[in-house]
């Protein structure tokens, strides 16, 4: 990554004609897997959820680094809980706004201008759940109202 950025920025200086970057993104799952027995605790555990700043620090200081005074935007270009499309019963409660709030804050904090979420309806980290029901008892999905589905955070 690093020498990747730092070649094609070298060489756009060097020929004249490079190309200005606008946005670099890069992609993170904050809890791993969703496959994890851990995502439960960590997803609420403010320890576990500091070791993401590290690292959006370190893609911070090598953007900068690499580019020089005019740094282009960096993004998370795709983001959730839990990759492998998150964990029933914690991804997609209201327990995921937690770790979601924290990444948000810390992103902005460490130079981070967006951040992408990986789904805004499907999967277990939806920011939508399809299947609340709304006045005359039918679901946004088209389904009568009622318990079970997938929960949005």
């Amino acid at each position: 990554y690093p020498q990747f950025l730092g070649n094609m920025t070298a060489a756009g200086e060097e020929s004249g004609e490079g190309v200005p970057l606008d946005v670099i993104t890069w992609h993170i799952y904050t809890l791993g897997s969703g496959n994890s027995t851990n995502v439960p605790a960590e997803i609420m555990n403010a320890t576990y959820l500091n070791s993401f700043a590290p690292k959006c620090s370190k893609h911070h200081t090598t953007v900068e680094h690499y580019t020089g005074p005019d740094a282009p935007q960096l993004w998370i270009g795709e983001g959730g809980g839990a990759y492998g499309s998150g964990q029933d019963g914690s991804t997609n409660t209201f327990m995921s706004t937690f770790w979601y709030g924290d990444s948000l804050g810390t992103m902005a904090v460490q130079g981070h201008d967006a951040m992408c979420r990986q789904a805004l309806v499907g999967g277990n980290y939806a920011l939508l759940n399809l299947s609340i029901p709304y006045e005359g008892g039918q679901t946004m999905n088209g389904g009568a109202g009622g318990a079970g589905g997938a929960g949005g955070a």
